[in-house]
């Protein structure tokens, strides 16, 4: 089914990760290993390191920084979340983060970090999108494709917000689903981490990156050095969690042995 046709239009313009994984199958642990530098072998042990993130690296480089967000607050991501200098969490479908998105930009001209934490297809898939967006109709696998072409349709309009300002964009999931016994649910499953993760430039970029594809197995961990990089910065001592993954039970694995 074509799910995606906004974001199928802007390949030209994107680095395209064709084999990506969560490094984890909540929200909970997702959300904090991607934006952060946490080594995921002793994440337990190591919460305080969830400091070292995207969004503290922002505000030392004098960035103002954003969290907006239509997803509720959690234990690590509210924590990461209170890095931004300012905080928004929205009750509505996706799409309401839109005119705050728009306000934001119609701010200064000072360079700025926006997170927009939306809900996309997150159980349950039927609730994630107005009625006025039914595309197929039938049972939950129809309303798991009409949650995700109705992200898509978000984020086309997040692209055309973008598109004539000195933007990146990098868009990932934080994990995926696996459907056992006719549902959804979260697990440990390499279907339940299986994930979109791209990084689009705007037309006002000049990148080589544009329109290429990574096919190597990719950690979507990488975004806290694909972010840093993208402001111009590194830090030496960043953790790679590439191949691994952790469990619900904080028990870390190599992500090829996943059921």
């Amino acid at each position: 089914k074509n799910t995606t046709p906004f974001v199928n239009r802007e390949k030209k313009n994107m680095l395209l990760y064709k084999n990506a994984y969560a490094p984890a199958s909540i929200t909970n642990l997702a959300v904090p290993i991607v934006l952060s530098n946490i080594d995921i072998d002793s994440y337990s042990k190591n919460i305080t390191k969830l400091s070292d993130n995207i969004l503290n690296v922002a505000n030392h480089l004098g960035y103002d920084t954003y969290w907006l967000s239509t997803q509720g607050g959690a234990h690590g991501i509210t924590a990461i979340a209170s890095f931004a200098h300012t905080k928004k969490w929205l009750n509505g479908f996706d799409n309401i983060l839109i005119p705050e998105l728009k306000m934001v930009l119609s701010k200064s001209d000072k360079k700025k970090l926006i997170i927009l934490h939306i809900n996309g297809s997150h159980p349950y898939a039927c609730d994630r999108y107005p009625q006025n967006e039914v595309f197929w109709n039938g049972g939950l696998d129809e309303c798991y494709d009409n949650s995700i072409r109705y992200t898509d349709k978000v984020m086309g309009q997040i692209f055309q917000e973008l598109r004539n300002r000195s933007s990146v964009l990098v868009y990932l999931s934080d994990h995926g689903q696996a459907k056992i016994d006719g549902k959804y649910i979260h697990g440990d499953y390499k279907e339940a981490s299986e994930v979109p993760y791209f990084i689009w430039f705007s037309d006002k970029i000049d990148s080589k990156k544009k329109g290429t594809e990574v096919l190597e197995l990719t950690s979507t961990s990488t975004l806290y050095s694909n972010v840093l990089n993208l402001m111009g910065v590194k830090n030496p001592k960043t953790i790679d969690n590439t191949g691994k993954f952790l469990k619900l039970d904080l028990k870390s694995i190599n992500y090829k042995d996943l059921e």
